[in-house]
């Protein structure tokens, strides 16, 4: 990312988590697949505290490989985990950044 100024690295990392709807998108897509706090967090490799903390609002930035892996396993969409955790700024930069890419 050439363009990725300190700044922006900063204020993305800043950006709020909407735990509500962080909440409603794993909570929605446990519920289609049929799987449990307790097998999903199995399947992905974390505590199944970590998976209640997140759907209970109690982790304020979950990290992108947890989100990668929610993604993956419930084939929810990354890019709206992404957004719900409060990293919409690293979406934006990235998405220009990949733009400029297939642009060159």
């Amino acid at each position: 990312m050439s363009n990725l100024k300190t700044k922006d690295t900063k204020s993305f990392y800043k950006s709020k988590c909407n735990t509500d709807a962080l909440k409603n998108l794993i909570v929605a897509g446990r519920e289609l697949n049929n799987v449990s706090q307790r097998e999903l967090a199995r399947r992905i490799g974390i505590s199944n505290t970590t998976i209640n903390d997140l759907e209970r609002g109690n982790i304020q930035k979950p990290g992108v490989e947890i989100l990668i892996n929610i993604s993956e396993e419930l084939e929810i969409s990354i890019n709206m985990l992404l957004k719900a955790a409060g990293y919409g700024k690293l979406l934006t930069l990235l998405n220009n950044d990949n733009s400029k890419i297939i642009n060159e």
